[in-house]
């Protein structure tokens, strides 16, 4: 085949969707993971069923990114999975390292490719694959809103006993538990289900899809979702590659768009070749409005305050190391680096506390949360002051001059008579 699919994990989620791409021969399909045997084994077990599924596509399972090369989509799997009591939130940490150097072979190997995030917490990790990658929006479209208005339109289909197909739903914002299900804007073969259920049952409807995730961990003791996360990806990937040009909800980087911008939240984006080639934008009432931005401003509190943190460490290392070198040449590009850094940090935490401080206001519910993590930003803040503050003091030390260091200048503010 002409097309090239790989998916970086051989998990659940990762052999579901490679499976599927295989049986729908979409395109050949590379699986690939760092445990060695696993995803050869898989993939060979994929492709001794092509024969009995009528497919011709070729599947591959390696341990070599050399093998996904010049791939035409990437979706990337690859992470820890959710365990019960655990939130997405909880595995930012763990999973952003990941997805950090799984981004950096993709780009390496795949430099014209669509990447498909699928990893968990989703919006957060989209926003490492865009950075990190560096390419245009549209090349970077996370798996969100697929599966949550997949989820919503099987329990509108159980609630009426009518079929799937008929069914439409509409989710808004990030992948979790502040996401926005819009019952005004779902329906069933046009109708809105407002006038087919009553008030209770939508209500219960809204609140089991925004758990949607949590009810199946808990369900299956160990592990998370991965039949309909699978799907939902293939979805995507048959969209893109047939350039069908189909409108679903995806996480996609807002530029103003919904009044949200520099984020990934899901809307509903026109996918085909070009990936995520236009946002749609739909007029929203006010209440719905409200519920979107925060449902931004909770994906921005996964971003924006581990920047920080991230900063936070470099800028720790830069003034240890010039502690370390003591040499005056050295000692001032130390220094002069940790300047923009610094800033960066600042204008960070700025947009955290006002983010934060209009979640509290919003609803009351979110003072405690909201609380703690100002306290946590505050803290990083002061780590990169501090940081600051030891790369002033090995100039001096290095040289005799008092500095003070900001936006990569140097500030002479006091010279000892030499």
């Amino acid at each position: 085949m002409n097309r090239k699919v790989s998916v970086i994990g051989s998990g659940n989620v990762g052999a579901t969707a490679a499976r599927s791409i295989a049986d729908k021969e979409l395109a050949d399909v590379v699986v690939l993971d760092i445990l060695d045997g696993v995803p050869q084994g898989k993939g060979l077990d994929m492709l001794e069923a092509c024969p009995v599924e009528g497919s011709d596509a070729r599947v591959l399972g390696t341990n070599d990114y050399l093998d996904t090369a010049g791939s035409d989509v990437v979706v990337i799997t690859a992470g820890l999975a959710r365990k019960p009591g655990m939130s997405r939130d909880d595995l930012l940490q763990k999973n952003a390292g990941i997805i950090k150097a799984v981004t950096a072979e993709v780009v390496k190997h795949s430099p014209e490719c669509i990447i498909i995030p699928v990893t968990n917490p989703l919006d957060a990790m989209c926003q490492v694959v865009y950075r990190e990658s560096g390419f245009p929006r549209e090349r970077v479209v996370g798996m969100a809103g697929v599966l949550d208005s997949a989820r919503m339109r099987a329990f509108i289909a159980e609630a009426l006993q009518v079929s799937v197909e008929n069914t439409h739903a509409f989710v808004l914002g990030g992948h979790g538990d502040t996401m926005v299900p819009l019952p005004r804007l779902s329906t069933v073969a046009g109708i809105p289900i407002t006038q087919l259920l009553e008030p209770a049952t939508v209500d219960a409807i809204v609140t089991r899809t925004a758990n949607g995730g949590a009810e199946i961990v808990k369900l299956l003791g160990t592990g998370s979702a991965f039949y309909a996360p699978g799907s939902a990806a293939v979805e995507m990937v048959e969209a893109i590659l047939k350039d069908k040009k189909k409108i679903l909800p995806c996480a996609v980087f807002l530029q103003g768009e919904y009044g949200i911008r520099d984020l990934f939240v899901g809307v509903p984006v026109k996918l085909g070749a070009g990936g995520a080639e236009k946002v749609i934008e739909v007029t929203l009432e006010s209440d719905e409005q409200k519920a979107l931005d925060k449902s931004a401003a909770a994906v921005k509190e996964l971003v924006d305050i581990p920047a920080m943190g991230e900063r936070a460490v470099h800028m720790l290392k830069q003034s240890l190391d010039a502690f370390l070198t003591r040499n005056e040449i050295a000692a001032r590009e130390e220094a002069l680096a940790i300047g923009p850094d610094d800033d960066e940090v600042d204008d960070l935490y700025r947009k955290v506390r006002v983010d934060l401080l209009s979640l509290m206001k919003a609803d009351p519910a979110n003072v405690e949360r909201g609380t703690y993590l100002l306290w946590a930003a505050h803290n990083v803040e002061r780590i990169a002051d501090r940081a600051t503050n030891i790369a002033e003091r090995v100039v001096y030390q290095a040289t005799g001059d008092r500095v003070r260091v900001g936006a990569g200048k140097e500030e002479r503010v006091f010279e000892t008579p030499g």
